[in-house]
């Protein structure tokens, strides 16, 4: 899975010859692949492979009764989401890479990816556009602490929540004073035993909401990156 490569998205529910292109292929390289959108109905197959073979995930897009995607653009930025991940995995850069194709699609944002201890702690693994105050502050924080992120990787739930009521709800993180409008608590679990988790901030988010599906996209590209760390909790 290591390495750049060309990359592309084979819908296999289209056709029998598209299908055709995935029988064979190895899957031993992507152990531990959760499948993303299995409790959602209307959802259409997605594979990605590169130019030298490698099948590494499966995707699935949420579409309407007449096939028509329900988010426009939304499988692009997916597959976008992926292939970044995929090629920067086992560098430090990840998070960079990932805000940056989030951004251009939804507007300038920030993240901090945390992996979870063995000893309950979560430990900032990668971050990206944080002042370093705020990176050395909440560099080691504890699963249990009162904080959005540790509370949304307790629970399980993708959390979206706007400054005003991270000041509401979290009166001690009121001094802060970030920059960032709206925040995204992404929880990575693995067989529902948490991994760790990713906040994504944004300074100004194009639309209302993320779309659930980029949403998932995102847990499962942290997933990628927690899961090659061997100081984190065992993967079950």
């Amino acid at each position: 899975m290591e390495g750049k490569g060309v990359w592309e998205i084979v819908d296999v529910s289209c056709s029998d010859n598209k299908r055709k292109k995935t029988r064979g292929a190895d899957y031993s390289r992507s152990k531990r692949v959760p499948t993303l959108g299995a409790r959602v109905p209307n959802i259409s197959p997605v594979v990605m492979r590169s130019n030298q073979d490698h099948l590494v995930f499966l995707l699935v897009s949420k579409t309407s009764e007449k096939g028509a995607l329900l988010v426009p653009n939304s499988v692009d930025v997916i597959g976008k989401i992926f292939t970044t991940a995929l090629d920067h995995l086992g560098t430090p850069n990840t998070v960079r890479a990932l805000s940056r194709v989030v951004g251009r699609h939804y507007g300038t944002c920030a993240a901090l990816l945390y992996g979870l201890k063995p000893d309950g702690s979560l430990q900032l693994v990668e971050s990206f556009g944080f002042s370093e105050s705020i990176q050395k502050e909440f560099e080691s924080i504890s699963l249990f602490d009162a904080l959005p992120i540790s509370d949304s990787i307790r629970e399980g739930k993708i959390v979206r929540i706007s400054a005003a009521e991270l000041s509401g709800q979290y009166p001690h993180l009121s001094g802060l004073r970030l920059p960032q409008e709206v925040f995204y608590m992404v929880p990575c679990t693995s067989s529902g035993v948490p991994l760790g988790g990713l906040v994504v901030a944004f300074f100004t988010l194009k639309g209302e909401e993320l779309p659930p599906m980029v949403l998932e996209a995102l847990q499962f590209a942290a997933f990628h990156v927690l899961s090659r760390r061997t100081d984190l909790v065992e993967l079950v």
